[in-house]
């Protein structure tokens, strides 16, 4: 019993430190409920993820780590406020063919946000883990097998010693608190805590009790610079488990592309480049590829400096497939241009009392507006085109007019233009002549005065008809061009 006592203690040693349920993972968007239960909120996806971790231990020797997490928020419909989260995570630890140490673990997450104020949340979350740890012998090599004469160790002989396979169960209990900030409706910075093992379950192969200690974990991120295509966020992790202190720095470096052709494979997304450092002298790098409702990682991991004498070069890879629960309704406002008697209804995303006025008196609401910020109003009446053509009829110059005096008095305001076609014709000729329709119309517009810096164009091809195209009436509705003013209240 002792020899077994030996060999398990000195395996701890060297992977002890890896053995952690939270590790702090270069691409630890795979994993977010290792690092604190609360994170099953923080947003309005349902996320799928499929972790894996390979480290070399010593010579040769490997230590693997699998992981599953997959987390859902209950959303109510009207309002989005954010009801529930739930999250599972399953993981896997082992130390490869040599089979000497082995974890399952399977835990449920619950969390409930609660708002602050406008942009700022505080996320609760609980999660119970059932734990199961295992060692086998089996691999291992005895006297028993040496054949001295040849030099060598026979496996398959008897290892001339009986060992048996010994294993422990119990469930942990943990909880997590995460202050989320946002600007404009977009992630600013989280700062969280986290607590683990807070019942100190009984964790011992032999008659000595051992409780397994609790560990706290303190993290925190924040974008430190943010410009057009490209986002800046550096973030600091700290864990205490017991007497041992862990630390971990990344930054985070976010380029933003976009893609709006909705028949390409790959979409408007980012591709993100992570740098850690961890104070145990290792580091790792990692590439993070981002598409809508798709993502897929790699980091690699290296030593530092000569007192690493355990964890040498390393991959992890991570995949998630993800849905969107819900995105904002929009209340309607009508609005009569100035220099015409038509009206136009605008849809916007924060709460306005519904009215006819004039462009002044829509400005005159906006001043009005304490809290909110910025509005998005969308035209649903628009102007359409003749079959294949993208050439603007005299029609629509009153408009289009009225359009170039609104963002001139506006210069802070933006004006994306999206062109649309019927389903005649091939998928791609759509889109291309969709684009043509949009780029018609702002010609026109920066030809009489509108600053380029104001105006984006989209092409839709035949992908959003608002009527049938099985009539030449529907299909004519659906030749045409939308317009989304994105008005900022300064």
């Amino acid at each position: 019993m002792r020899k077994h006592f030996i060999l398990i203690s000195v395996l701890v040693v060297i992977v002890g430190p890896l053995w952690a349920q939270q590790s702090v993972y270069t691409i630890n968007q795979f994993t977010p409920l290792l690092i604190n239960p609360a994170y099953a909120t923080m947003n309005y996806d349902a996320d799928l993820s499929f972790f894996r971790e390979e480290l070399t231990i010593g010579q040769g020797e490997f230590f693997n780590t699998n992981s599953l997490n997959a987390d859902y928020v209950f959303v109510e419909k009207e309002s989005g406020r954010r009801l529930l989260g739930l999250g599972f995570n399953g993981l896997s630890k082992d130390t490869g063919t040599s089979d000497l140490l082995k974890t399952y673990r399977a835990g449920l997450s619950v969390a409930v946000p609660i708002e602050l104020t406008e942009g700022q949340f505080l996320h609760f979350g609980l999660n119970a883990t059932y734990v199961n740890i295992r060692t086998s012998m089996d691999q291992l090599s005895t006297g028993s097998q040496w054949i001295a004469s040849e030099f060598r160790y026979d496996p398959s002989s008897g290892l001339g010693e009986s060992f048996e396979v010994q294993q422990l169960s119990y469930v942990s209990l943990s909880g997590g608190l995460i202050w989320d900030i946002q600007k404009e409706n977009r992630p600013f910075a989280t700062f969280g805590v986290s607590v683990w093992e807070l019942n100190k379950p009984e964790a011992s192969f032999f008659d000595e009790e051992v409780r397994t200690p609790m560990t706290f974990c303190f993290h925190g991120e924040s974008v430190l610079y943010e410009r057009a295509k490209f986002k800046l966020t550096p973030s600091f992790y700290y864990q205490r488990e017991g007497s041992v202190n862990t630390y971990t720095a990344m930054v985070s470096s976010k380029l933003f592309f976009r893609n709006d052709n909705p028949y390409d494979i790959i979409q408007s997304g980012n591709l993100d480049v992570i740098a850690r450092y961890g104070f145990n002298q290792d580091a790792s790098l990692a590439v993070v590829f981002n598409q809508p409702h798709f993502s897929f990682g790699f980091s690699y991991n290296f030593p530092l400096g000569t007192q690493n004498q355990y964890l040498q070069n390393g991959i992890q890879l991570g995949v998630t497939v993800s849905k969107t629960l819900w995105r904002p309704r929009t209340k309607t406002i009508t609005i009569e241009t100035v220099s015409s008697r038509r009206q136009f209804d605008f849809e916007q995303t924060a709460v306005v009392r519904e009215q006819k006025s004039e462009v002044e008196q829509m400005k005159s609401e906006l001043e009005q507006l304490d809290k909110v910020k910025t509005l998005q109003f969308e035209l649903s009446k628009d102007f359409h085109f003749a079959r294949a053509e993208a050439q603007l009829t005299a029609d629509s110059y009153p408009f289009l007019d009225d359009m170039v005096k609104l963002m001139k008095e506006n210069p802070a305001w933006t004006l994306q233009v999206i062109g649309h076609t019927d389903n005649v014709g091939s998928k791609k000729d759509n889109y291309e002549l969709s684009l043509l329709r949009a780029r018609a119309v702002e010609e026109y517009l920066l030809s009489h005065g509108m600053a380029g810096e104001q105006v984006t164009i989209l092409g839709r091809g035949d992908t959003e008809p608002i009527a049938s195209n099985d009539t030449e009436e529907g299909k004519a509705e659906n030749r045409r061009v939308q317009f989304l003013i994105h008005a900022i209240n300064e």
